[in-house]
């Protein structure tokens, strides 16, 4: 078929072929250098090639044998062999114990074909239920996917515009369903996992959105609120049924805001941040009462406004364009820090170092760096260059202390992941068009996946 020739295709694209597995390598040195045929395979995969390939009951008959294989680990059956004008199959096996990890983990578990380009990341929405988790991405015909963990496309639905926002889930209902939150330039949308407009929504905006919307989960599991900037340069928020927030019916005279708001808590009080076109940064509390006055900075910023809300010493960062941070504490205090000569491109202030403080990764064309503190002097900590001009990064959670650095190439149409030393991972970089999430898609525990837009397709890959 058409999708089993493409799946081919793009294992040859990521080199998850045999000439480059090093478990076969080893292998294929045993065998012939001519052969009438040769038959290579992970005895692992056995039980479930056999459900695939055979009839129901000829899987049936075979599932003992299929099992009893399946513990042999890598086989190969040389076809080719004669011995005293008999024909033979040799078979030799090379023992891979069940659960050892391969020496290559990454490999394409599904694509799933849009109508037109993809123009937003897939968005992966943890679901309170095992294997339930959602997937939603848009492509260039405004049209909404949700996906299932498998790649299923469950509905789509055709948006007034481009999303702004990401999409957010949450248990609206209050009934372990999932319900998607996102905004375009004119309104604010509320899904339910059917596709439906939640009653009530979508939200007119009086003014055409400049930012994306926030949705905020302050301190009961449902208290929920959600907040938008407006060309008006009035910010708004709204509770979770949509009616406005006191306080923030509007929040007057901000400034046009380019980024989605910044909330975190610290010692029982929320923090809601916003950062102007302007440069101006805005800190209110959760009732719309400003926490210092407005703070001026100077330049263009690359990336939005981020916090590291940690006991010791809280403080919010903003880095421009020119290659200089703005570390802002609690009371409004602000101080300067160089992190490149060059114009950034993107920059994150996430825990990499593995100190337990956050630390400085930025981008400028090919020069990718990380800056941090070694006791109290603050210096480079990684200084290299990408394959090629990254156009993004952005932090990816790893479930473990520590985050990672993802990295989209809009010219090689190529992402990375790199650790917290800079270091690209194996298998990297693969085939991706847009920003990427990693996640535990199935619920499992057992394994993260990668979900990037590539082209006019969604494509998941398992990965270490």
């Amino acid at each position: 078929s058409t999708a089993a020739i493409e799946l081919w295709i793009d294992k040859f694209i990521v080199s998850q072929t045999l000439a480059n597995s090093p478990d076969f390598l080893l292998l294929a040195k045993k065998l012939p250098t001519e052969s009438r045929g040769l038959a290579f395979l992970n005895g692992h995969y056995l039980p479930a090639l056999a459900q695939s390939l055979l009839t129901e009951k000829a899987a049936d008959a075979g599932a003992e044998t299929a099992e009893a294989f399946a513990k042999a680990g890598l086989l190969a059956l040389d076809f080719g062999a004669e011995n005293g004008g008999q024909s033979a199959v040799p078979v030799l096996a090379a023992a891979q114990p069940i659960g050892r990890k391969a020496a290559s983990e990454t490999t394409i578990l599904w694509k799933t074909p849009l109508a037109a380009q993809a123009v937003t990341q897939p968005f992966l929405v943890e679901s309170p239920r095992a294997g339930e988790a959602a997937i939603l991405i848009q492509d260039g015909k405004n049209q909404l996917y949700r996906l299932a963990p498998n790649g299923e496309i469950r509905w789509r639905r055709q948006m007034d515009a481009r999303l702004n926002s990401a999409v957010q889930g949450f248990d609206y209902l209050g009934n372990q369903s999932l319900c998607y939150l996102f905004s375009t330039a004119s309104k604010i949308y509320l899904l339910d996992d059917e596709g439906r407009d939640v009653e009530g929504f979508p939200l007119e905006l009086k003014s055409p959105a400049t930012n994306g919307v926030t949705l905020v989960k302050f301190s009961k599991s449902s208290d929920y609120a959600f907040f938008i900037g407006c060309s008006n340069g009035n910010l708004y928020g709204f509770d979770r049924h949509g009616r406005p927030l006191p306080g923030w019916n509007p929040q007057a005279g901000v400034g046009e805001v380019g980024f989605p708001l910044l909330h975190f808590q610290h010692e029982n009080k929320d923090f809601l941040v916003a950062l102007s076109r302007a440069g101006q940064l805005h800190v209110f509390g959760r009732d719309g009462d400003r926490r210092f006055e407005a703070v001026q900075f100077e330049g263009q910023f690359a990336a939005p406004p981020q916090a590291d809300a940690g006991k010791q010493s809280p403080r919010i960062v903003c880095a421009n364009t020119a290659g200089r941070a703005f570390v802002c504490n609690l009371a409004g205090e602000v101080f300067g820090l160089g992190l490149s000569k060059n114009a950034l491109g993107g920059f994150v202030f996430a825990p990499l170092a593995g100190d337990g403080r956050k630390d400085y990764a930025s981008i400028s064309g090919r020069d990718f760096s990380i800056a941090g503190y070694e006791g109290s002097a603050f210096k480079t900590l990684v200084s290299k260059q990408l394959p090629a001009k990254a156009d993004a990064i952005f932090e990816i959670r790893t479930g473990q202390p520590g985050c990672q650095i993802g990295a989209l190439s809009e010219a090689r149409r190529e992402v990375w992941l790199l650790d917290g030393k800079g270091r690209i991972l194996p298998n990297f970089p693969l085939a991706g068009t847009t920003a990427f999430t990693v996640g535990d898609v199935f619920g499992t525990g057992q394994g993260r996946v990668l979900l990037v837009g590539n082209g006019a397709s969604v494509y998941a890959y398992s990965i270490r």
